[in-house]
């Protein structure tokens, strides 16, 4: 006889299915928070890499170049003070184009990187203000014509293409460091003394931003803009007509010297030898020893006298 089988309960089937059920999905809870503290861990690896990737992160040598040049174009734009507007001008362009145009990713939300990139400003504003301003008295001291140097400058600092108007408020601008450089240089400047050009031009912007407001394009500054390019522009054509007259003045000088040092029709004149060859020497545009006299009569200065100078 075959052993009778009994069936399971329907209810207590279904029973011992659910206890399964509820063990698997507890076994899978038990798993997916494991997996989350795993997470965890890894997101909290991946900040801690990223942190300290970004306090080590610095500008590379293409990245300083071109941050070196928008330094530049902002030297020479017309701005309402040197010491506020032009570094935030500066950091204001990179929070907008330091990712796109620099290849500096996540700028905007990297502390690190924003002060990285606000040292390398800090550090080399003050050369660049240097050379700027050597380069300045050295137009003025070669009496070079305003419009020529504005328009120099603008080759070599101005990024991208420049419009008229933009051109006509970089001449002013330069027009006006160029005053201010001619009357430091009328007080008799020495090599290595302190000029204080940077304090001076601010104090001549908050004079003229008091008058004309801080807008560059309302009529106030539009017709300073013709009035300082044109008081320049004199001021470089009369020095030219003094220096003219100075030479002038100067070659009669020597003439005469020479004339009196070989006056034969004087019997009783009897010129010394070293005076003779003294007034020969200084006639002469070339002297025996290569100098060349005719450059004794511009009393130029080199740049580098100013390159020295007071931040």
């Amino acid at each position: 006889m075959l052993p009778q089988t009994h069936s399971l309960n329907p209810q207590m089937a279904a029973t011992r299915t659910e206890i399964f059920q509820a063990a698997l999905s507890m076994s899978m809870l038990m798993q997916a928070e494991i997996l989350v503290d795993q997470n965890k861990e890894i997101m909290n690896d991946i900040k801690a890499i990223k942190r300290n990737t970004e306090m080590a992160w610095s500008l590379n040598t293409l990245q300083e170049d071109a941050l070196r040049r928008i330094m530049l174009h902002w030297l020479i734009q017309p701005v309402n003070s040197y010491n506020k507007t032009m570094i935030p001008r500066i950091e204001e362009w990179m929070d907008m184009y330091a990712e796109r145009k620099l290849q500096i990713y996540d700028y905007n939300e990297s502390i690190f990187k924003q002060q990285a990139v606000r040292a390398f400003i800090n550090n080399h504003q003050y050369a660049d203000r240097s050379n700027l301003r050597a380069k300045i008295f050295a137009s003025v001291d070669a009496n070079e014509s305003s419009s020529h140097f504005s328009d120099k400058m603008i080759k070599l600092y101005f990024q991208g293409v420049i419009d008229r108007s933009t051109r006509k408020m970089i001449h002013a601008q330069m027009a006006l460091a160029r005053r201010v450089a001619r009357s430091i240089l009328t007080q008799g400047l020495a090599k290595g003394k302190e000029t204080h050009f940077w304090d001076h031009m601010e104090s001549e912007l908050q004079k003229l931003v008091k008058l004309h407001g801080h807008d560059h394009t309302k009529e106030g500054w539009v017709m300073w803009y013709d009035t300082i390019i044109a008081l320049e522009t004199a001021a470089c054509e009369t020095a030219v007509i003094g220096s003219a007259a100075n030479s002038r003045s100067k070659r009669q000088s020597k003439r005469k010297r020479l004339a009196n040092a070989l006056d034969l029709g004087n019997v009783n004149s009897t010129p010394h030898v070293e005076e003779m060859d003294s007034a020969l020497d200084e006639f002469n545009p070339t002297r025996a020893d290569g100098h060349d006299t005719m450059g004794d009569m511009h009393d130029t200065q080199s740049p580098d006298q100013y390159a020295s100078d007071d931040e």
